[in-house]
């Protein structure tokens, strides 16, 4: 199921567990084990839930040149967040 044109992601997670819930109860209704029914939904979804989130993670973590990170974190962070030590005074 894929995300529309606005849609958060808990609004996804909303559509895709009425779609699993309605798909559930159908098979129930046509016969099926309802334990069995309920833990095939509960993966589908846990697996359509993390989807997003693993897709994001794996982008994430692609970093092809190791100086550039450095670089990159000394700038974000370490420059602007970076408490002075305790021994040292502005006057030095």
């Amino acid at each position: 199921m894929k995300f529309q044109e606005g849609e958060t992601y808990e609004q996804w997670c909303q559509r895709v567990q009425q779609f699993e819930l309605d798909r559930a109860l159908k098979k129930i209704s046509n016969g099926g084990d309802p334990k069995l029914v309920m833990e095939e939904m509960s993966n589908r979804m846990i697996a359509k839930f993390a989807d997003p989130i693993i897709v994001f993670l794996k982008r994430m973590s692609t970093v092809t040149d190791l100086e550039v990170s450095r670089e990159s974190y000394k700038k974000n962070y370490i420059d602007r967040f970076s408490p002075k030590p305790d021994h040292m005074n502005d006057s030095e």
